[in-house]
């Protein structure tokens, strides 16, 4: 038989969960509400389903097309091709290939990342240098080669296979 002492902590503890779960409800349906009222243009679940899927498409697309090809290791690169010259011979977005020889005078950047370190490589192969010789006027002697390494998609460990 329940003592009267453990019979009331259970009911304090019940009714400390039902109001939890019923503020986490009131949190979610005023938060929804808000949502419909005030951005009703933000996507739905199906309209992103959508998108998925026409991405997968396209990605469907280019993979059939040639203009990009399957990885084992990075998921896919992009493949060379005569419009395009800014691939290297393992299909990265940078201008030198892989692997180079670093000459006496020359300071060597790598940039591995995703699709930001991906974009910020494409500014760096071309600004890069310039931006360091302003800053340090004593750095215009060498020659500074940046090699993009970033791709699309990647996550980590994937960019340590090529440093």
């Amino acid at each position: 038989m329940a003592t009267p002492k453990k019979t009331n902590k259970r009911i304090v503890t019940t009714l400390t969960l039902l109001s939890l779960l019923a503020t986490l409800i009131f949190g979610e349906l005023t938060t929804q509400a808000y949502y419909k009222i005030y951005h009703p243009s933000l996507d739905t679940a199906r309209e992103i389903e959508n998108r998925s899927s026409a991405l997968s498409m396209l990605q469907t697309w280019k993979i059939e097309n040639g203009q990009i090809i399957p990885h084992p290791y990075f998921g896919f690169v992009y493949k060379n091709s005569n419009t395009v010259t800014d691939y290297n011979n393992h299909g990265f977005f940078s201008r030198s290939n892989f692997p180079i020889t670093k000459e006496p005078n020359e300071f060597v950047i790598g940039i591995l990342g995703g699709s930001v370190a991906e974009n910020f490589g494409r500014w760096a192969q071309t600004h890069l240098a310039q931006k360091i010789a302003e800053l340090r006027p004593e750095t215009k002697k060498y020659k500074i080669t940046v090699l993009n390494m970033g791709m699309g998609c990647e996550k980590q460990p994937q960019q340590s296979i090529l440093a």
